[in-house]
């Protein structure tokens, strides 16, 4: 009998033996190992392959959702059985729709076996173990050094559940045959498929181009039309035996997560790959300990020239570095740990806005960015309303920043959260407005009280007669809305004077201010 390979994320040590005991008496070889912490169970999962995961939701530094995002994270086709005594059904039924095979209740073991059993059999029906499928390779690969093997995962698979999903990955690794040697796509496991491509004609880099272009395409499952996107993850043919290639591959497949276009495995990557686990950990820490900093970068009036407003950003330090938004915020992101963060940002912005009150400096509106994940969790509106209670600072003096994109595919909850926000007194802003879709129909349909125009229009509107033309398209649209205007990345005077000259009220950037800290901050403004 194989031997089941079981991570326990619990933090009780004497629950985690009575799992193993009732997995034994049940009929398993059980080798099992006990996790407790972010930290531990991002290693577990980077290092090990495990068979199933039990986790707990009470526990002092992790519940059952951010634990399923690390584990999704990394093996997504991993099944992940809550096992708690003190989760609501509705609790349990909201982190099953995101990917967790079954609930089972502590004082209700008695499912326990059955349900590990029928979420291994079906592990074991959606693929091929690594060893049976190198073992297939091996013979394709006989004497095809060049030919590349390619790990092939639908974006967002997860979202579809049932036969609709199964219906759609059928549909997929269809489409993916089209370009395998002899039309043969492997279920390496849920959600990733493994092919092997020839040895000359195309590069390997031209064929995976063309898969990426294939899946912008939409596939019709059920009669209807599905968009899905696709992520690949490639290594060569060199010699090397067939496990190797599809480790070489795994890698790969992880930096196309990361990067969202197809990647080749290179020397090396096993090195990022370390340092983007222990880039986690420190990320996981730093939460916890609230290592993080805001810099503010002040808003003009664009007419009187006066500091008006402030937006604060995160920043983050790590080894002596200053690590870059763009690399950390999707981090925070992907193990929600946006939350925390983002709670932390707001209790922090609201608390210093309030302390430059009672220093006597003038009145300023703090703004707050918003993460698409903090708009998917319930009782936003009550976060807010207790960061500005417990800072004591006016609603007036606070506005929240959202992407159109937030807006584009969150439908009626965003407008009940939004008009909750709104009817606090917080102001209210579209940022990036103009690189997505731009609908009219939300501006209509969300209590907006402004406009951000993105800064990527603001910076090439003297140059390209485009960008001019969306800048002003967009000032058309506040006014005809009756919105609030600000530009953000001024750069230049000439800049701010077509800007104001056209109707724009306010600005930030680089001509008027980086961002900066509190002091500087607060010196700007006794200077004003």
């Amino acid at each position: 009998m194989k031997t089941l390979n079981v991570l326990i994320v619990d933090d009780s040590r004497d629950d985690a033996v009575l799992l193993e005991e009732m997995l034994r008496s049940g009929g398993f070889l059980v080798s099992s190992r006990q996790v407790e912490t972010p930290e531990g169970l991002q290693e577990e999962m980077a290092n090990q392959f495990w068979d199933i995961v039990l986790c707990d939701n009470n526990m002092p530094e992790l519940d059952a959702r951010r634990a399923l995002d690390i584990v999704c994270r990394h093996r997504p086709e991993t099944p992940f059985i809550i096992v708690s005594g003190g989760l609501s059904e509705e609790a349990a039924s909201g982190v099953m729709k995101i990917g967790a095979s079954d609930y089972i209740s502590k004082h209700c073991l008695s499912r326990l076996v059955p349900a590990v059993a029928r979420e291994v059999r079906r592990s074991g029906g959606r693929g091929f173990d690594s060893k049976r499928l190198a073992g297939e390779l091996k013979q394709k690969l006989a004497g095809r050094e060049g030919a590349a093997l390619f790990l092939v995962e639908p974006c967002r698979y997860r979202d579809f559940v049932g036969h609709a999903g199964e219906a759609l990955l059928s549909v997929f690794s269809e489409r993916l045959a089209g370009f395998a040697l002899g039309g043969r796509v492997w279920r390496y496991r849920e959600g990733v498929f493994a092919l092997v491509l020839p040895a000359g004609g195309s590069s390997a880099e031209e064929i995976a181009r063309g898969i990426s272009e294939s899946f912008r395409r939409p596939l019709l499952a059920g009669n209807e039309e599905w968009f899905l996107g696709c992520r690949i993850g490639g290594s060569l043919h060199s010699g090397q035996d067939s496990e190797e290639l599809l480790r070489q591959a795994e890698t790969a497949l992880d930096c196309a997560r990361q990067s969202g276009g197809p990647c080749f495995y290179r020397q090396g990557m096993e090195q990022r790959a370390r340092e983007r686990i222990e880039m986690d950990k420190a990320l996981f820490q730093a939460a916890r300990n609230e290592e993080f900093d805001l810099a503010y970068q002040p808003q003009y009036d664009l007419v009187t020239g006066r500091i008006i407003g402030a937006e604060a950003l995160l920043r983050w330090n790590w080894k002596g570095n200053r690590i870059s938004p763009a690399v950390f915020i999707p981090l925070l992101e992907e193990t929600d740990l946006i939350q925390e963060v983002g709670e932390w940002v707001l209790r922090k912005a609201c608390s210093f806005n309030r302390s430059m009150q009672q220093e006597g400096l003038p009145p300023i509106r703090m703004a707050v960015n918003l993460s698409a994940i903090q708009f998917r969790q319930a009782g936003l509106a009550g976060k807010v309303e207790r960061a500005l209670q417990d800072s004591g600072l006016e609603p007036r003096h606070f506005a929240l920043e959202i992407t159109e994109n937030i807006a584009m595919h969150h439908g009626s909850k965003i407008v009940s959260t939004l008009n909750e926000l709104k009817e606090m007194g917080v102001e209210l802003a579209l940022d990036d407005f103009g690189t997505g879709y731009s609908s009219l129909a939300y501006l209509k349909n969300f209590p907006m009280d402004k406009l951000k125009i993105d800064q990527s229009f603001v910076r090439g509107m003297i140059e390209d007669k485009s960008s001019e033309a969306i800048v002003r398209w967009v000032i058309s649209i506040a006014e005809s809305f009756g919105l609030g205007l600000i530009a953000e990345g001024v750069e230049t005077a000439e800049q701010a004077a077509l800007l104001r000259q056209w109707g724009c009220s306010e600005a930030q950037g680089f001509h008027y201010c980086p961002p900066v800290s509190e002091e500087e901050l607060k010196m700007r403004l006794a200077a004003a």
